[in-house]
């Protein structure tokens, strides 16, 4: 009884152990700037690119150059007007320490954005894909701080102040 009941705590000490180092984790993401664009780089399925940080967006925005899908049930609504978009399933996206397994890209034309920075854009990385995460940006750097804790936000501490 004594050498079960030992396993079974040094058991679930491990799995605290490996939950916590897991819940803690932070990453450095480097990015550059277009005018005030932040650009990461990115992997979705087998194509590695450049992708812009784009809170404002719901999830995964995939470039409809690069990718194709069937035609989606969501409408999208630009400052132009409605956007066809088509979606894709995404078998795998890695940004930094960030992972997402069989997820949804909405695919629609960023040829106009591309253009526009002169640097070839596979998508968008919008609030769907971060919204667990805290993300510390340093512009002096150019990095990207991303903890996987929302649990420990600094926010908790101490609400934002109006002036």
């Amino acid at each position: 009884l004594n050498s079960t009941y030992m396993k079974v705590t040094s058991t679930i000490i491990l799995l605290i152990l490996a939950i916590s180092t897991v819940s803690f984790a932070k990453c450095s993401i480097p990015f550059e700037l277009s005018g005030s664009l932040i650009i990461v780089e990115a992997k979705v399925n087998n194509e590695r690119g450049k992708f812009i940080l784009d809170t404002g967006a719901p999830g995964l925005i995939l470039n409809a150059k690069y990718f194709e899908g069937k035609p989606s049930e969501y409408m999208v609504v630009g400052t132009g007007g409605q956007i066809d978009a088509h979606e894709q399933e995404v078998t795998f996206f890695k940004w930094g320490c960030l992972k997402a397994i069989n997820t949804k890209g909405l695919i629609i034309d960023l040829s106009y954005l591309e253009e526009s920075i002169g640097v070839p854009l596979l998508g968008l990385i919008g609030y769907g894909m971060i919204f667990d995460t805290e993300l510390v940006i340093d512009y002096t750097t150019k990095t990207i701080d991303v903890y996987k804790a929302p649990w420990l936000s600094r926010h908790k501490k101490q609400s934002p102040s109006i002036d």
